[in-house]
């Protein structure tokens, strides 16, 4: 292969990454759009009891659900795709690089501030996403963790959506 053929290669893979980076940019951002709806929702419920739990209204169900749900996707897409389409773009060597090796590298460069926080986001989301029918205290704690992490995320969301769209804007 020649090298203009490899500068073409790099540079279609490198757009499509990018094309890729602004996509999930969005997504993220209607998950927390969707978090902050369901917070709305909840305001009164919370900080949520286990009577509150056993009582709760098929709407504010449905809202608990959304929330939770949301979370997930949030850090999930934060944690899966976003990060390690952001440290391509950056330049970084990603490949062969676990999760924690890849949390340490977005440590280093400042882009989070705490690489055990994230294993605090991805422990609560593992234990929202058990069903526990008849232990109501189990799942208000839950719940209430849920909330706090999740108006967190969000907030470290927003700051590196900035970060991401800056880097864009520059290339």
């Amino acid at each position: 292969m020649n090298d203009t053929v490899k500068n073409n290669t790099a540079k279609n893979e490198f757009q499509q990454t990018l094309e890729i980076l602004k996509s999930m940019v969005e997504v993220c951002s209607i998950h927390c759009a969707r978090i902050r709806l369901a917070h709305e929702s909840l305001v009164n419920l919370i900080p949520f009891t286990a009577t509150g739990i056993e009582n709760l209204s098929t709407h504010a169900l449905g809202m608990t659900d959304l929330l939770v749900h949301r979370f997930s996707k949030l850090q999930d897409t934060i944690g899966d795709k976003i990060f390690p389409l952001f440290l391509t773009i950056l330049g970084e060597n990603i490949e062969h690089k676990s999760f924690i090796d890849r949390l340490n590298m977005l440590e280093k460069l400042n882009i989070i501030s705490d690489a055990d926080r994230w294993r605090e986001y991805r422990s609560a989301r593992n234990a929202a996403a058990h069903e526990y029918p008849h232990n109501f205290e189990l799942m208000a704690d839950n719940l209430n963790r849920i909330v706090v992490l999740s108006k967190e995320l969000c907030q470290f969301w927003e700051i590196l959506a900035e970060q991401i769209n800056t880097k864009i804007a520059h290339l």
